[in-house]
């Protein structure tokens, strides 16, 4: 993936290696907060790249992540095509996993759905990783019943924040979310409210001043705390047979939202090395896009779906990857971590741990 990261987040997060490429350059709002907490404000890790390598330009800070203009940013067509060029790897387009086929605690056969027609695939081991709605829906088709299936969906909890600046221009960073602040990260207060991460926006998402002179005098900064698993969020199948599965969302923990006020309380103060005009609340973000928790690993078979390789406890021949097994809500984005635990388990597969 070829991540670009801060050298010194290693103070908080040991790392076995350095980050592959440097850090993105950060704002000078950032490096204001980094001169001021070097221990606790970092530029933040992206898998975007920060100078040019074989199969990606360096970002070009347009800020159009969703499509990178640059190819800057790790893909799968950008970062694994070689494994296309595989003879064991075959790349179905246009088709639809539906169910697994099973028999007694073994799955026999993967029903695919292609130009109307069904096809069966059969293997020794198979592999889930279709998201944290999608996977459970595809085991709850397949008639493959756990208590936990589909329970417990999740994620970040998230607000955005405005912080007009008094003569400090801003976006001058180099990639869309240049900052980290571990401020209100961790400490006593995770007993009764959630840890937050800011994140130091690089893209005018309020727009800009209208104030003459003062155009880039404005700081967006993103909120985002951990969050319980809750059984009352979860997906569901509306009959065994319907194609869609349906997401019951009753909204985030209380934990989670005490969390948020908290640090918006204590946010004045967090920020205290930047010359602050005034903070304005942009309000609750509709989703932080990272959905968890839904086939939940653990050791216990009546309270988790897959065991702590990510094998389902019932059906042993099956290995569920993706956020979908997360235990727990960070509130950092799960990426790296979700490829982490993927390659964990692939390797306890190949192993046979």
């Amino acid at each position: 993936m070829s991540v670009s990261g801060d050298p010194a987040m290693a103070t908080i997060m040991p790392r076995s290696k350095p980050f592959p490429q440097p850090p993105h350059r950060l704002t000078s709002a950032d490096r204001l907060m980094k001169a001021a907490q070097p221990d606790r404000h970092f530029a933040m890790p992206t898998a975007r790249a920060r100078v040019p390598i074989q199969t990606r330009n360096a970002c070009c800070a347009s800020l159009r992540c969703q499509l990178c203009p640059a190819d800057a940013k790790f893909t799968a067509q950008n970062g694994l095509k070689d494994l296309y060029a595989h003879p064991g790897v075959s790349l179905c387009l246009n088709t639809r996993a539906t169910r697994f086929e099973t028999t007694g605690d073994v799955v026999s056969a993967l029903v695919l759905e292609h130009g109307g027609q069904e096809y069966r695939v059969r293997g020794d081991r198979y592999v889930l990783g279709a998201n944290a709605i999608q996977s459970p829906g595809i085991l709850l088709r397949s008639g493959m019943d756990h208590p936990r299936t589909g329970v417990g969906l999740h994620e970040s909890f998230g607000a955005g924040v405005e912080v007009f600046l008094n003569g400090l221009d801003h976006f001058d960073g180099s990639t869309i979310t240049t900052g980290l602040n571990y401020q209100l990260y961790d400490g006593p207060h995770r007993r009764e409210s959630a840890a937050a991460l800011i994140y130091f926006e690089n893209r005018w998402t309020y727009g800009f001043r209208r104030e003459h002179g003062r155009t880039r005098q404005t700081l967006p900064l993103v909120i985002v705390t951990e969050d319980l698993l809750r059984s009352e969020n979860c997906v569901v199948l509306e009959h065994a047979s319907a194609s869609h599965p349906n997401v019951i969302f009753a909204g985030a923990s209380d934990y989670a939202r005490r969390g948020l006020d908290r640090a918006l309380s204590l946010l004045p103060e967090v920020l205290a090395p930047l010359p602050i005009e005034r903070i304005a609340f942009r309000g609750i973000r509709a989703t932080e896009s990272h959905l968890q928790g839904t086939l939940r690993m653990g050791r216990n078979p009546e309270a988790s779906v897959v065991d702590e390789r990510q094998v389902h406890h019932r059906w042993r021949n099956l290995t569920v990857v993706g956020s979908a097994v997360f235990p727990s809500c960070s509130c950092a984005n799960p990426s790296l971590t979700v490829a982490a635990l993927s390659l964990r388990a692939a390797r306890l597969a190949v192993d046979g741990a």
